[in-house]
């Protein structure tokens, strides 16, 4: 009867603490800067504190949305990646705020960037809290109209990467930089096929820069990344010392799935 009881009382809970996240429930945060103000509410996802600007909570279909986008995004790897690997990620904060588009990409509504820089930030108008953070702008655009984490299952881990890589390990790593280097003086990642015309050959993504190769390589170590290599498999067989590079860096253990 005891155990009965105590079941009942745990799917309560868990009922009254879904509810409450898809109404929008939780701290109402403000933060400013000079003579700007941006108000959020402040909700935990999975050990993530997650900010969703006032302008947008308030619209509660988009607010479940992004719950449960942010959600879904993170369980896809929470499990997987090193456990100290994932305590270091919850302490890196997701922002949703209602900009049209992104500074970097004017051309593009609804992106998910990382922001490393309060100064960068600042200086475009937008909270220099965000940084170090991962940013949904425009989450209608982004989850709605581009879908993006259907056609990139992993995005979320590949900003929390750079996050990784910025905060974490420090952009001068010489394991990232050892097997970057490696891989642009074999010519890897330079012909790959495209994503949807695969018969179309084209320079990967992870070609841009030592960040997005860290970032695209623990993509397809941990997950499914829309780009070749796919997965922790064609990884292996394609670039061996990214592989490695991964393991060693995120620390991963036989025990590791």
């Amino acid at each position: 009867m005891k155990l009965k009881i105590n079941l009942i009382t745990t799917a309560l809970v868990a009922i009254f603490m879904s509810l409450s996240l898809s109404s929008g429930h939780g701290e109402s945060v403000t933060y400013k800067d000079g003579k700007k103000v941006w108000n959020y509410e402040k909700v935990q996802v999975l050990g993530w504190d997650l900010y969703i600007e006032k302008s947008i909570s308030k619209d509660k279909a988009l607010n479940d949305v992004i719950l449960k986008e942010v959600r879904e995004g993170i369980e896809r790897f929470i499990k997987i990646v090193p456990s100290d690997a994932i305590k270091f990620l919850q302490t890196i904060p997701i922002w949703a705020s209602n900009e049209p588009t992104y500074p970097m990409r004017k051309n593009e509504r609804g992106v998910i960037p990382f922001h490393r820089d309060k100064t960068w930030l600042r200086v475009h108008d937008l909270n220099p809290h965000m940084a170090p953070g991962v940013h949904i702008i425009n989450p209608r655009a982004a989850l709605l109209d581009h879908k993006i984490f259907e056609w990139g299952p992993m995005t979320m881990l590949h900003e929390l990467a750079h996050a990784y890589h910025n905060v974490k390990l420090g952009l001068s790593n010489p394991e990232i930089k050892k097997a970057y280097g490696s891989a642009m003086a074999r010519g890897l990642y330079l012909k790959v096929p495209d994503r949807k015309i695969k018969n179309k050959k084209v320079k990967a993504y992870a070609a841009t820069n030592k960040e997005e190769y860290f970032a695209e390589v623990t993509e397809a170590y941990f997950g499914k990344n829309d780009w070749f290599p796919h997965n922790r498999k064609e990884l292996k067989e394609y670039d061996p010392k990214a592989y490695h590079m991964v393991e060693k860096v995120w620390g991963v253990t036989k025990n590791t799935p």
